[in-house]
């Protein structure tokens, strides 16, 4: 009886929990993570990644925006979250001091600018800046980010995590 119960203890000892073992699923920095998302703004959709073409990166590397890899991790493989980023961990509040008006005479000769179009100053490190109204004689360009200022709505399925 002493031998049965001897076994039974040290089963139980040696058995642990899946709760209680090293979840390799789980989303935490330096994961190699794939997932599908839909990201909108004002139910607007921004961007996507489907299961048939998702985007993998390694969370804690800046890839991606603070507040999308703060909410997902922690997330398990398989699962599915919804959650709003909030400008601050976004692309920032929005700058009306980040405009810069430009002479024509500065930008490259026949280049076409129309309002709402985006183009990419060298100055700035190939940065993406808005046209935000064009004449004969100046440009006025927008550098803040297309989304600064705004909340984004994530819907997240974790597919993978190495």
């Amino acid at each position: 009886m002493k031998s049965i119960i001897l076994v039974i203890v040290m089963f139980f000892l040696t058995w642990i929990p899946q709760s209680m073992a090293e979840d390799t699923t789980l989303v935490t920095e330096g994961s190699s993570v794939t997932i599908g998302y839909t990201a909108t703004i004002e139910d607007e959709v921004v961007d996507t990644a489907t299961e048939e073409n998702p985007l993998t990166f390694v969370v804690g590397q800046g890839i991606m925006i603070d507040g999308f890899e703060q909410a997902i991790t922690g997330m398990h493989e398989g699962e599915t979250k919804t959650f709003v980023v909030a400008p601050e961990d976004a692309y920032g509040e929005y700058d009306p001091d980040a405009h810069i008006t430009l002479s024509r005479s500065q930008l490259p000769e026949g280049i076409e600018l129309h309002v709402g179009s985006v183009i990419t100053l060298t100055a700035l490190d190939n940065y993406p800046v808005t046209v935000k109204e064009v004449d004969n004689d100046t440009v006025l360009l927008d550098a803040n980010h297309e989304f600064a200022g705004k909340e984004i709505k994530f819907v997240v399925t974790v597919i993978d995590v190495e």
